[in-house]
């Protein structure tokens, strides 16, 4: 996994944004959500705040988020293989804790 620095800034919406005072209240109205700070009773500043905490311990001093971002992994392309090709493992080979799972499987 890779950090990428252009990350945007922290977010109210993000699960691990938490107030250490905990004077942030989520007000649900519909779809949408407010977050109201119980000491002053205005908008929450956000990760500017003196307050503001990451629970990952992942928000840096300029108020950007260093959660690491995962790229979609390309997979390799299938091989054409012959019948030939393939290998089986024989049963005699199997030990016998497999042998025992394999047979419950199959049943």
């Amino acid at each position: 996994m890779k950090v990428d620095s252009n990350r945007k800034e922290c977010i109210l919406a993000c699960r691990s944004f938490m107030c250490s005072k905990r004077m942030l209240k989520i007000i649900r109205e519909g779809e949408s959500k407010s977050f109201i700070c119980r000491l002053d009773e205005y908008e929450c500043l956000g990760y500017s705040c003196s307050y503001a905490e990451c629970r990952d311990r992942l928000l840096s001093d300029d108020g950007r988020c260093l959660k690491p971002v995962q790229k979609e992994q390309k997979r390799p392309k299938a091989k054409n293989l012959t019948f030939e090709q393939h290998t089986y493992a024989l049963r005699q080979n199997l030990d016998d804790r497999l042998q025992k799972k394999i047979s419950r499987k199959l049943k």
